[in-house]
């Protein structure tokens, strides 16, 4: 039985992440308890402001939908550059926001966009 919950950036913050997190298990009930928890932690910690635990396989289609549609989006938006790298998890961002200087600094005739998912 799979588990989603989309972990959503509240429309009154700053915060600029979604975070998709499934899971499979082999017991729905335990495995609904257990997501339920982990976000109700993850909100009490803080490090969530909002999310969306799916109540079935519509909801949870409806949720991948949102991230499944981000390629297409973007290449729609024009011509697009795209690749993947490795590097710590720590350093992720901090990449984005330098690509974001060097674009800005750089490309000063050109509108150009940054955009991170994976």
């Amino acid at each position: 039985q799979q588990q989603t919950v989309l972990i959503e950036e509240d429309d009154e913050s700053d915060n600029p992440f979604f975070l998709l997190v499934e899971t499979q298990g082999s017991n729905s009930e335990h495995d609904r308890e257990k997501m339920e928890q982990f976000l109700e932690c993850c909100m009490e910690d803080g490090f969530v402001v909002n999310g969306i635990l799916a109540q079935d396989g519509k909801q949870m289609e409806e949720m991948w939908n949102i991230r499944e549609s981000c390629n297409p989006i973007v290449k729609a938006d024009g011509y697009n550059y795209k690749y993947d790298i490795s590097i710590p998890i720590p350093e992720f961002y901090d990449m984005v926001e330098e690509m974001k200087v060097h674009l800005s600094t750089n490309y000063t005739t050109r509108s150009t966009r940054t955009v991170s998912w994976g």
